[in-house]
């Protein structure tokens, strides 16, 4: 939301910060502050956190009648006397969200601000990242549920302060979105599929300056910027959301100084870096992925078998190879499933949207428009149908089928600018016609 900026936590501060004036000066700086409160948050005798007794001694500064604090339970705990003057809000009952839109929608219109803008930039929807995430991730509804719930709890402010929001390693076969879905999320949250940290662990060989930087002395020291530098973590988050997401795939081939560098990360949400800074990364969803004991067969329905004797297998398989003090701080097994053909249909409309937007961004003036019969598709979907690849092989078949003909017909002249396309199938040849229909 532009103008609304979340303070850091404790540990996210500079050097030369201190908290107890920081967090002053960000209550001071703000239009709305929502007040979380939980049992942890107000003690038996009635007493808050400091913090939420600084909001308040601010909001004595306000005028009368100026709505400054909005109370927010997440739990049945008690209202201290002080915000009880306040509209508070109960999230975990039923409307709870729609009421803190509500109270929100008090301040907006002085502020100028949309209220939905507000409310989305503020809290998220209860199902709300899981919808996104389903756009995206297709055919994995329990990686979608799992992810979600972790971020939730993340952002409710009830997950533990001193390590990553979510440590998930994803296994499956391959095609089925393992890779993906740090893009998917990144996407969710910051509405930037590319704001995420890719590391390809095969590609490191040795040692973690590609992470944590060249030390002060060596040749390369400041020309580099390092992966866990402060300003590359602030790259990859935004105003929507303070999560970064890294992703480490195929975890089975990292080094030893990589696995030591997780480890560090898992446990304690920091990293040191070479010129001996300490970056706290604790605001951050870390997944894994991995093909290691990826051996059990599958049911006629495509389901992986014995599914919870199946994850613990894996997570034994990665306490043998790295050792418990990694696998130890999974926080979830995401199992991925093979994509069934459905799900190669929704991802098929997914990229054919994505081939029409790309002619219409990029031909201009020359566009022309496609559509397809069903049987068409159809085609498509079933030469692409391989439960071993998943959705590369549809990708395969896509640029095999459509990409490559409709290119050498554009190429060649035959589709002029403005015409529609028809793609049908015929059937004798097993193979796609292009109809130009004006």
């Amino acid at each position: 939301m532009d103008g609304f900026e979340p303070w850091l936590d404790e540990k996210n501060l500079d050097p030369g910060m201190e908290w107890d004036s920081e967090i002053r000066n960000a209550i001071r700086r703000s239009d709305v502050v929502i007040v979380c409160l939980s049992k942890a948050a107000v003690t038996k005798e009635g007493y808050v956190q400091k913090e939420i007794r600084y909001a308040l001694d601010i909001a004595d500064e306000k005028p009368p009648g100026t709505k400054f604090l909005i109370p927010l339970r997440f739990t049945v705990c008690d209202v201290p006397d002080r915000l009880q003057r306040w509209h508070w809000v109960d999230h975990f009952e039923k409307g709870g969200y729609d009421r803190l839109v509500r109270s929100l929608a008090a301040r907006s219109a002085d502020l100028g601000i949309p209220v939905r803008r507000i409310g989305e930039s503020v809290l998220r929807t209860p199902g709300g990242l899981a919808e996104k995430l389903e756009q995206s991730l297709i055919g994995q509804p329990g990686a979608v549920k799992q992810i979600a719930s972790y971020l939730e709890t993340f952002e409710a402010g009830l997950a533990p302060a001193d390590r990553p929001a979510g440590v998930f390693l994803l296994v499956g076969p391959s095609g089925s979105g393992k890779t993906f879905t740090a893009s998917a999320v990144a996407k969710a949250l910051h509405g930037n599929s590319d704001k995420f940290f890719y590391v390809i662990c095969s590609q490191v060989s040795f040692g973690t300056s590609k992470f944590t930087g060249v030390p002060p002395g060596y040749i390369g020291y400041g020309k580099t910027q390092a992966l866990f530098d402060p300003e590359a973590l602030a790259a990859i988050k935004s105003k929507q959301s303070r999560i970064a997401v890294l992703l480490f795939d195929e975890i089975e081939f990292a080094t030893t100084e990589v696995i030591n560098l997780l480890r560090a990360i898992v446990d304690r949400g920091i990293v040191e870096l070479a010129d001996s800074r300490i970056v706290n990364i604790a605001s951050s969803l870390i997944f894994m992925t991995s093909n290691l004991r990826f051996s059990k067969p599958m049911q006629n329905s495509g389901k992986i078998e014995a599914l919870p004797d199946y994850q613990g297998e894996v997570l034994s398989g990665m306490r043998n190879k790295f050792g418990p003090e990694l696998a130890n701080r999974i926080d979830c097994v995401l199992t991925y499933e093979p994509l069934s053909r459905d799900s190669l249909n929704i991802i098929l409309d997914r990229e054919l949207a994505h081939l029409q937007a790309n002619l219409n961004t990029k031909l201009g003036a020359g566009r022309f428009d496609l559509e397809f019969s069903a049987h068409a598709r159809e085609f498509i979907v079933g030469e692409g149908f391989d439960s071993s690849l998943g959705c590369r092989a549809l990708l395969r078949s896509i640029n095999d089928h459509l990409r490559g003909p409709i290119a050498s017909l554009f190429s060649s002249g035959q589709i002029p600018p403005g015409c529609r396309v028809r793609v049908e199938y015929e059937r004798p040849t097993r193979r796609l016609t292009f109809i130009r229909l004006g």
